[in-house]
C-alpha cells in the first residue's frame, strides 16, 4: 500500500497492530487505536509496509468475546455490545459491558462468539 492510497476513516494494518486513520496531510497520517496514537510519514512506509484491512462488524445486543488488553478485568470474558457509535467515527465505536465493568472497544479488540 502506497501513502498516497491511505485515506481519513480506514483501518489499517501497520507494524502488527491495527490502526484508525483520523486523517492525513501531504507527509504525514494521524493514527489511533484506543490506547494509542501514531504519526507515521511517507518516509515511515519506505521502512515498513502497510495494508488496508475491514474490520469486523458487530451488533448492538451481539454477545462477544473481549479480547482487548486495556481493561484487565474484561480480558477474555464474553460481554454484550450495548452501545454502537453510528454518528462519531473513530477507534472506538463499541460500548461492551459485563457484570463487573465497561469499555470503549475498537472492532478488533472483540471476537464473535462461535456456537
Amino acid at each position: 500500500m502506497k501513502f498516497e492510497d491511505i485515506e481519513r476513516d480506514m483501518w489499517i494494518r501497520y507494524k502488527d497492530k491495527y490502526w484508525f486513520v483520523y486523517g492525513c496531510d501531504e507527509q504525514t497520517c494521524y493514527l489511533g487505536n484506543g490506547s494509542d496514537d501514531l504519526e507515521i510519514t511517507v518516509d515511515d512506509l519506505k521502512q515498513y509496509s502497510m495494508e488496508l484491512v475491514q474490520p469486523p462488524i458487530f451488533q448492538q445486543d451481539e454477545q462477544v468475546i473481549y479480547i482487548g488488553t486495556t481493561n484487565k478485568v474484561l480480558h477474555n470474558t464474553i460481554v454484550k455490545v450495548t452501545e454502537v457509535s453510528q454518528y462519531v467515527k473513530g477507534a472506538l465505536p463499541y460500548y461492551v459491558k459485563s457484570d463487573e465493568s465497561g469499555e470503549w472497544s475498537t472492532p478488533f479488540e472483540l471476537q464473535k462468539l462461535d456456537y
